[in-house]
Parts: structure tokens; C-alpha cells; sequence
């Protein structure tokens, strides 16, 4: 039998190691760590065989990214919130389904989701992405009681393909998508 390399495994194990280090390096810009806690986390990023200098300038070009727009939500909303990593929700469309939101920003208004892609392959598009779009309504089904919001932003981090892309809608019209193309219950 001929043996192929697992590239779809690798590419996996190397996504997530590049997730592993923007939450990190967002957290720290977030809330600085001691140099000891931000050393026993960083350390084994670093010895991964998947890391390489080239990885960190890109999550440390998306920790920027990320920061600016938090920022600017800050700007408006002296009390916006952010969430790294956020298990989200999506039984009100699709009964147990859920899934994980990189970087989700709360602030009056307006709800922005980020998805950052490691992948080197083929750009994705943040227009009318379903993906994207269900990870809008989870955002909303978990936020939308605390901040009233009426506009959703998402967007696409992909730094390999040099993509960056956000697609924004209304919050009345992604949930009208959500309960006409999406509800399985």
C-alpha cells in the first residue's frame, strides 16, 4: 500500500497551534501576564514542530488587528467586551450544534464575530459565508439580551492568502436568514 502524507491532519494540527498563540497574544495584550505565566504558555507553542517565525508574525499582526477593533468598539462603548475561544450556541437553528468563536467584540449595536484561518489554500470569503453567518446568530443568541444589537460584523482573518474580509448585516436580517434557510427545528 502507498502512504500519503496526512496534509489535511498536519494542516489541522498546525491551525490550531496558530489559534493556540493569538488567544495568548491577545489575552496578554488583554490583561499583561507575569513573564513566568506567559513563558510556561508560550514555550511549548514554540517547541511545536508547526512553529516557525513566520507563524508568529501573522498572529502578531492578527493580535493587532483584533486589539484595533476592540478599540474602536471601546471608543463608543466604554464597557464593549471581548471573548477569545467563546463556545457558541447554535440550538435555536440547528438542534445540538455548537461551535467556537475566536474573537467575538460586544459593544452597544453592534456585535462583531472574527474567524482567523491559518490555512494557505484557497481564500475564503466573508460575503454571505454560512459559516460565518451561523456564527453571527450564535453571537447573538448569546449576547443580544445584555447589548440590543442591530448590526453584525464578520469577519475573516486569513493571513496566508493575504484575506481579510468582513461581511456586515443587519441583526434583523441575519436572523430572518437564520428561521427561513437555517432552522432544522
Amino acid at each position: 500500500s502507498l502512504e500519503f502524507p496526512d496534509t489535511a491532519g498536519e494542516a489541522a494540527k498546525e491551525g490550531t497551534l496558530a489559534h493556540s498563540l493569538c488567544e495568548l497574544l491577545i489575552a496578554n495584550k488583554l490583561k499583561p501576564l507575569s513573564r513566568s505565566e506567559y513563558k510556561k504558555l508560550y514555550t511549548p507553542i514554540t517547541q511545536s514542530e508547526y512553529f516557525n517565525g513566520q507563524m508568529l508574525e501573522h498572529c502578531e499582526e492578527f493580535a493587532t488587528f483584533v486589539m484595533e477593533r476592540y478599540n474602536e468598539a471601546l471608543a463608543h462603548t466604554p464597557d464593549a467586551q471581548i471573548y477569545l475561544e467563546q463556545r457558541l450556541n447554535f440550538d435555536d437553528y440547528m438542534a445540538g450544534q455548537f461551535g467556537t468563536g475566536d474573537v467575538i467584540i460586544v459593544a452597544d449595536h453592534t456585535l462583531q464575530v472574527i474567524d482567523f484561518k491559518y490555512g494557505k489554500g484557497v481564500g475564503v470569503a466573508s460575503h454571505e459565508n454560512k459559516q460565518m453567518m451561523i456564527y453571527g446568530l450564535g453571537a447573538l443568541s448569546a449576547f443580544d439580551f445584555i447589548y440590543d444589537i442591530t448590526e453584525v460584523h464578520m469577519t475573516i482573518y486569513q493571513p496566508r492568502t493575504d484575506n481579510i474580509s468582513t461581511y456586515s448585516t443587519t441583526a434583523e436580517a441575519l436572523k430572518h436568514w437564520g428561521d427561513t434557510e437555517l432552522r432544522t427545528k
